[in-house]
């Protein structure tokens, strides 16, 4: 166990300062290929799933599938691409989805609060992320690129993924403190986010996530499973690349969840209670959906990765944890768009200015009638 310790000498800065070599000692291919991480790719069912993958991100189910004329000659090729295109697939959505949401959120006159501020950061960390487990991991996957072939590409996408992640988990985290202020006025800890302080924790997020990134193990990607793992599999002793930081970071992020978000419901279930109006309860119920959703995919993936790091996953279970940290991004556009009324104007506004100027006179007129009824 002693050989599982943050490692300078795997880290993207090491990597930067010797002129962009990983060092050999970790990361150094075998010289026989037979005994490389195996190149696994998939044509056919890629496409279908590309194509598809608009549909999966709702629902996340296949279950019509169109009759391909082709010959399949290796059922595990076909396999790993169809989950490569629908990965990719996925992504288009999320981010076709996502950047109306962004730029809501940039020019929103809420961006003055705390909680829009630590919205457009985790923001700016999602749409990363999703560049890394979508966009990439999809085009690695439809081409079966493994490790060897593009070994200092696939490091620092790792070093992103990983800078990104990390900096998800504690924007959400932070955000979830400040939505429980929003929901308990009384918290002395209010005071902490007000004004210039909540810079301090802005700086705070970029410093975590950048430096998670930099000075700490990177996961590598993995075609055969169309994943990441830390360990590249170059035969090396998978205890070398075991990342104490990200562990920590994961089982920190998952109590921290279950913690803060009990105690969201149970401010939420004690303002139902009180005699309060309506369109108060129906706030509070509100921030407490958005919140909920924007890290109850965070904490899933969060305890799967922590989780394949020591033990043996199956293969079902990889392809489970991925699908949760897609979605741990892809969840907060749509929780922008159907439970954030504001964000959800100001989105319409800019994608369909002419429905949304229809939708309000018509608004105003229904009103209108029914004051002077």
């Amino acid at each position: 166990m002693d050989k599982i310790i943050p490692d300078f000498n795997l880290t993207l800065t090491n990597m930067i300062l010797n002129g962009f070599e990983l060092d050999p000692n970790y990361y150094e291919c075998p010289a026989n290929i037979s005994e490389r991480p195996p190149s696994v790719r998939r044509p056919y069912w890629g496409i279908w799933f590309f194509a598809s993958g608009v549909v999966m991100l709702i629902s996340f189910e296949g279950t019509e599938m169109i009759e391909l004329k082709v010959k399949v000659y290796d059922e595990l090729l076909l396999e790993r691409l169809r989950q490569g295109c629908a990965t990719a697939g996925r992504s288009i959505l999320i981010r076709l989805l996502y950047i109306p949401c962004f730029f809501a959120i940039v020019f929103s006159p809420l961006l003055k609060t705390p909680a829009y501020k630590t919205m457009l950061v985790l923001a700016i960390y999602d749409i990363s992320s999703i560049f890394i487990h979508s966009i990439s991991t999809g085009i690695l996957g439809f081409y079966g690129v493994p490790f060897c072939d593009y070994p200092r590409l696939i490091a620092c996408l790792g070093g992103v993924a990983l800078g990104s992640w990390m900096g998800c988990c504690i924007a959400s985290m932070t955000l979830a403190v400040i939505r429980i202020c929003d929901l308990s006025m009384q918290m002395n800890i209010k005071k902490y986010f007000d004004g210039a302080r909540i810079y301090i924790f802005l700086g705070a997020f970029f410093v975590y996530g950048v430096g998670a990134g930099l000075l700490t193990k990177p996961v590598i990607f993995t075609p055969t499973y169309m994943s990441w793992f830390f360990d590249p599999m170059v035969g090396k002793n998978p205890e070398f690349y075991v990342n104490l930081p990200h562990t920590y970071n994961n089982i920190l992020m998952a109590i921290c969840t279950l913690a803060f978000y009990g105690f969201l419901s149970y401010l939420g279930f004690k303002a139902g209670d009180g005699n309060t109006s309506n369109n108060s309860n129906t706030r509070k119920v509100v921030i407490l959906l958005q919140s909920f959703f924007f890290c109850i995919f965070h904490t899933i993936a969060s305890v799967l990765y922590a989780y394949m790091q020591f033990i043996a996953a199956p293969p079902y279970l990889i392809l489970v944890s991925q699908i949760a940290w897609q979605t741990s991004s892809g969840s907060v556009c749509i929780v922008y768009l159907t439970l954030n009324k504001t964000i959800r104007k100001s989105v319409m506004k800019m994608v369909c200015p002419k429905a949304y100027l229809y939708g309000r006179r018509v608004s105003m007129m229904i009103s209108m009638n029914s004051n002077s009824a």
